[in-house]
């Protein structure tokens, strides 16, 4: 237990952590000019941000290896099926909306539900 201690102050004391991702504006999409264009730019945005969630998750699932604590990483990987799930019937609600606005919503839905929970898994790992 001690040595798990010690290797997570070490991780968190090292200056990649120290660098946490900052989330996108709330305008960074919004000032497209058409409804497409705005949920192109949400949809692209997701892509950048799934990219880094997977990299937080992967490093995260590392690190509880290393620490050799099954028991984490088994309620992590539970966690995060669950929270695919989640972020699927959520975002699915505004895409069920009536108008093309409900395009944007889900679109940007799906992006900031995904930028949350990247900066979480990056906040919680050795990145």
């Amino acid at each position: 237990m001690r040595y798990s201690i010690a290797v997570l102050l070490v991780l968190m004391a090292s200056p990649a952590i120290a660098a946490t991702w900052t989330p996108d504006q709330p305008s960074i999409c919004n000032t497209r000019g058409t409804t497409n264009d705005i949920a192109s730019c949400h949809v692209q945005r997701t892509k950048v941000w799934d990219v880094r969630l997977n990299d937080a998750y992967r490093a995260v699932t590392a690190m509880l290896q290393q620490m050799q604590n099954p028991k984490q990483l088994a309620i992590l990987k539970h966690a995060e099926h669950l929270w695919l799930d989640y972020r699927t019937a959520n975002c699915g609600f505004y895409a069920d909306g009536q108008g093309t606005i409900s395009e944007i919503l889900y679109a940007d839905c799906m992006r900031r539900m995904t930028q949350d929970r990247a900066i979480e898994l990056q906040q919680a790992g050795p990145q």
